[in-house]
């Protein structure tokens, strides 16, 4: 009918090379003017690795574009908090700034990291009445093991000592 069919595969990293060689296949079917699926692929670090083996030389080659989230700097951290409780609602300083900081040593401004944690952050908050998460939420968080994501990062590795 005209419209594009676009499929989106999240944690793509866990596709094996069999499974991306069907994908690639899938792709035969667009014709030379027309492009009727077009595959999206989002995935962590692991994916670029996964497509980058040479018995995937010909998906490669279907690549379009490809784009690496980075981790964020100390500033962008702060703004992006604020941004996503603006969006759901909030105010954007739900975190106090001792909080943004600790998330920040902790997550070294990985995007998914910096989710995580602040999604801790406010369940703590919001279970102990608090009206702001601040470091010592966040101290909280740690203290009963329940964020995995800075192990490896230095974050919890600097935090204990």
């Amino acid at each position: 009918r005209g419209h594009r069919v676009i499929l989106i595969i999240d944690e793509a990293q866990n596709l094996n090379t069999t499974t991306l060689e069907d994908l690639r296949m899938l792709t035969n079917i667009n014709s030379n003017k027309d492009e009727l699926v077009q595959l999206v692929l989002v995935g962590q670090p692991e994916l670029r690795n996964l497509i980058m083996r040479p018995e995937l030389k010909q998906f490669v080659q279907r690549v379009g574009s490809s784009f690496h989230l980075a981790a964020m700097s100390r500033d962008n951290v702060a703004a992006y908090i604020a941004h996503r409780l603006r969006v759901a609602g909030g105010t954007g300083e739900e975190f106090d700034q001792g909080a943004v900081e600790t998330i920040y040593a902790l997550t070294s401004g990985i995007p998914r990291l910096v989710n995580q944690l602040c999604d801790l952050g406010l369940v703590y908050a919001f279970s102990a009445e608090e009206q702001a998460v601040t470091a010592e939420t966040i101290e909280s968080v740690l203290a009963d093991g329940v964020f995995f994501g800075g192990i490896g990062l230095g974050g919890v590795a600097a935090h204990e000592t």
